[in-house]
């Protein structure tokens, strides 16, 4: 009985210590962290974040937390995006690798990037599936071209659907302009090993330039990296580069075009395990059970001689924007689209021992003498989307933001267009009752133009399809046509406890594109 109540009295002083912040004292300050207290100045806690970087580099407000990249990394060595994100609260952050994970799982709020938006200037990068997947390519993106992350929380915001996780806005870096025609350059180089098993090393390198002239300024960014990875079979080779441009007109309207590749090579994490084919006692053993290292939904790969597991993916975005002060008032028109390739290997096992039978298979297709690599490729996992919008920022009263807008998106696959058509009207309203308390409402009003996939798409039809009856081909070609209407509202109402303590309810109606 003791115990209970020493339990129950240690959570109740834990809990009030959220509240009442005690004084403490700092370390002197140092040039990474301006704005730290200095040595032996007293100080509440809630004056400074304590954190696993310097400060400065996260800022609270009631509705959003935004985190400064450069103070981030200036601080901490840190070198993707999902490093900085797993130190934030309600996100967490699953990879089954060492090195720039393709698959890295993201959940926010409990939800996978399927339920929440991802989007680069305020641009969606997430969306409906071709036939590849929902989920973004996190080592696609890379922290030298992003400025700030704004993470906004909740299913609030009528912008976007699929979003009842909340949103994540990378915001890139522009470049800006120098006292000399001359750009500042940047060149960055990393090397790391480590130590253990079959010592994997890894190396990148980056170059970036940004500079103005007038009203024009640019960034311009090259990087590569590659890694032997961890895990036997896990090679990394990658690089991206980017291109941004803006222009400031006389009259303060700001044209942006932007553009960014990024490529990679990585081989899949094979089954390492004594008794099964290929087994290495160099590398960390890894059972025939092991779900991370799954390069599809129900396949492990085996390292036969001969054979390979990896995975290709080009990603490709292009993006044009204007925006135009009226008064007290912005409006911004946008337009985008963006593409994604994918090719996969995997080396799968059947039978039964001893007289296993391992088999190469490329895009979901056995390879066999019959059927080649030439044979499947372009069977239809490259996907595109294409958007456009409009949204116009008013500020009606005093502490209150209305956002009012239109947005369409396109969805196909390279063997079949027109799998979604998504147009949507909307508004947003953001209003602060008072310092503690902020209201935001939303309406969304969505049409979706669905076409549904057929049994089977062109690059997949069955032996003997030239000598099939209209009739018969027609049971496979079949697609359904889909156009249903969406009233989706929204609210969210937070108040703020302390700069970085927020309580918030939000309730919401949202529409999910399905997805493979």
């Amino acid at each position: 009985m003791k115990v209970t109540i020493l339990k129950l009295l240690g959570l109740g002083l834990l809990a009030a210590s959220l509240f009442f912040p005690q004084p403490a004292f700092s370390e002197e300050g140092n040039e990474d962290c301006p704005d730290c207290p200095k040595k032996e100045e007293k100080v509440k806690l809630d004056d400074v974040f304590v954190h696993a970087f310097g400060g400065g580099a996260v800022t609270y407000t009631p509705s959003s937390v935004i985190v400064d990249v450069d103070k981030y990394v200036k601080a901490g060595s840190v070198e993707r995006i999902e490093d900085i994100l797993m130190n934030i609260a309600g996100i967490d952050v699953m990879k089954n690798s060492g090195t720039p994970d393709p698959q890295a799982v993201i959940l926010m709020r409990g939800f996978d990037d399927s339920r929440y938006i991802v989007a680069m200037d305020g641009r969606p990068i997430t969306g409906s599936s071709g036939k590849t997947n929902t989920s973004i390519d996190w080592s696609s993106i890379t922290l030298a071209d992003v400025e700030k992350i704004e993470i906004i929380r909740g299913g609030g915001s009528a912008e976007y659907e699929a979003a009842e996780g909340g949103i994540i806005n990378l915001v890139m870096k522009k470049g800006a302009k120098r006292d000399a025609l001359i750009p500042r350059v940047t060149y960055t180089q990393d090397y790391s090993k480590v130590l253990d098993y079959s010592d994997p090393d890894a190396h990148s390198e980056r170059v970036t330039a940004d500079g103005g002239v007038g009203g024009l300024t640019y960034f311009l960014n090259y990087g590569h990296k590659s890694s032997d990875g961890y895990l036997k079979n896990n090679q990394f080779r990658g690089y991206d580069y980017s291109t941004r441009f803006t222009y400031l007109f006389p009259f303060e309207g700001l044209l942006t075009f932007a553009y960014k590749e990024s490529y990679f090579d990585r081989e899949e994490p094979m089954i390492n395990w004594p008794g099964v084919i290929g087994y290495d006692s160099d590398y960390p053993k890894v059972p025939e059970d092991a779900d991370t290292i799954r390069t599809t939904w129900t396949n492990v790969s085996y390292d036969n001689p001969g054979m390979e597991a990896k995975k290709e993916v080009t990603n490709q975005n292009w993006d044009l924007s204007y925006e135009q002060p009226i008064g007290d008032t912005t409006l911004k028109l946008y337009g985008y689209k963006s593409k994604t390739e994918e090719d996969n290997w995997y080396v799968a096992r059947t039978g039964t021992a001893p007289n296993y039978v391992y088999s190469q298979y490329y895009d979901g297709t056995k390879l066999t003498p019959a059927v080649t690599e030439n044979d499947v490729d372009g069977r239809g996992y490259i996907q595109r989307h294409l958007g456009c919008g409009t949204n116009w920022t008013l500020n009606p009263w005093k502490d209150n933001s209305l956002t009012v807008g239109y947005n369409f998106k396109r969805t196909e696959a390279e063997d079949m267009t027109k799998i979604y058509r998504i147009h949507a009207g909307y508004f947003d309203d953001l209003w602060i009752i008072d310092p503690k308390w902020t209201l935001k409402t939303g309406l969304r009003v969505t049409q979706v133009h669905h076409m549904t996939y057929p049994l089977i798409f062109p690059s997949e039809r069955p032996p003997g399809w030239s000598s099939m009856t209209p009739a018969q081909q027609d049971s496979y070609k079949y697609r359904l046509k889909l156009n249903p209407w969406f009233v989706l509202p929204k609210f969210s109402l937070t108040y703020n406890i302390r700069p970085e303590t927020n309580l918030f309810v939000s309730v919401s109606n949202d529409y999910d594109i399905p997805g493979c």
